[in-house]
């Protein structure tokens, strides 16, 4: 018996030290400078694959390190022990060092922008197994970083902060079969993070690290949108992409109807006119719709209902898991550049 717990006790610490070495590993690649991005916009659109924690984190920085209107920091850690990253998109370049920033340098980036530049922050991930937008943004921030810089470029009318993968625990689970039925990509991550915490969950009583470092970042952002993108969870319907609007009446009596009246109707508008449909995201009262349906109320808990109470205007992307993976990326990548259209033409209002 004494030997067989040897035996096991050392297999133990053997895959320990495999483990940290995999971390040490990683850390290492992270660190040094990359001769070129490892995903191409086409094979983020296109393509039933996802990037790993490492390669969003290695691209976002070769997007920093290539263009000055780029800037990536770490804005706190996570409960895996790794930092949280938020990429910064500005019209306005930065100044001084290309490499990871804190979150003071952040917020120097966004004052310099001017007031009258709109902010968004978008939070990808936060259930790495629905990564539609980890994909979807990393392909925009190319895409727009690509365009040379011109009165009309969409960061002279908006300031995007881009998280690339919030729940950095669960993304570094890969796996391929905790999300039952969905359709692609091949490997993803888990729910969880490394809590075992759902972190929509966790924006009011803040149990794990990683939202008391969104709440700073946040709070540094001051975002007048927020948007989390996700992935839907087993219903069908016809539609690529349902939306969750933050509930208008919590907004209060100005946000609150130009949210309802004016730039929802605009965002369903827009997708359409781009060939992606969208509905509202909605649950039934029982097994079936026949018994009636519900719009989804976001309470605090949630990442929306937590960002309303301080007046951001939050949206919700749903991919309906049942359609490809490509498909849901697309449809998660025009949103997300309806929302920058529209913001160029309303957002001054």
């Amino acid at each position: 018996m004494f030997l067989q717990v040897q035996s096991q006790t050392a297999t133990f610490l053997g895959v320990c030290a495999l483990l940290l070495a995999g971390c040490h590993a990683s850390s290492d690649r992270l660190e040094r400078p990359m001769d070129g991005p490892s995903w191409s916009i086409d094979s983020l659109l296109h393509s039933n694959h996802t990037p790993s924690w490492e390669d969003a984190i290695a691209m976002s920085q070769w997007l920093a390190a290539s263009d000055p209107r780029a800037s990536l920091h770490e804005v706190g850690l996570s409960d895996v022990g790794r930092p949280i990253h938020a990429l910064v998109l500005a019209g306005a370049p930065r100044v001084g060092d290309d490499g990871a920033q804190d979150m003071a340098a952040l917020r120097d980036r966004l004052d310099a922008q001017g007031p009258e530049v709109v902010r968004v922050l978008v939070n990808n991930a936060i259930h790495p197994g629905e990564p539609c937008g980890v994909n979807a943004s990393l392909a925009l921030a190319a895409e727009w970083l690509s365009l040379p810089d011109a009165p009309d470029h969409p960061l002279r009318h908006a300031s995007w902060v881009i998280v690339p993968q919030y729940n950095v625990g669960g993304a570094s689970r890969r796996n391929c079969c905790t999300r039952a039925n969905q359709n692609g990509p091949e490997a993803y991550g888990f729910r969880g993070n490394a809590a075992n915490l759902d972190l929509n969950r966790d924006f009011v009583k803040m149990d794990s690290r990683n939202a008391a470092s969104f709440v700073r970042l946040y709070h540094a952002v001051d975002p007048d949108v927020f948007v989390d993108t996700h992935t839907s969870n087993g219903a069908d319907y016809p539609y690529t992409m349902t939306l969750i609007t933050t509930q208008p009446d919590k907004a209060g009596p100005v946000a609150g109807p130009f949210l309802r009246e004016t730039m929802e109707p605009g965002l369903f508008k827009g997708m359409r006119d781009k060939g992606w449909p969208m509905v509202p995201y909605v649950y039934s009262l029982g097994e079936t719709p026949e018994k009636g349906i519900l719009a989804f109320l976001e309470t605090p808990r949630y990442s929306t209902g937590y960002t309303t109470l301080f007046g951001t205007l939050g949206f919700t992307t749903e991919a309906h898991m049942l359609k490809p993976f490509e498909d849901r990326v697309q449809a998660t990548h025009a949103f997300l550049q309806v929302l920058c259209d529209w913001l160029k033409e309303h957002g001054s209002e």
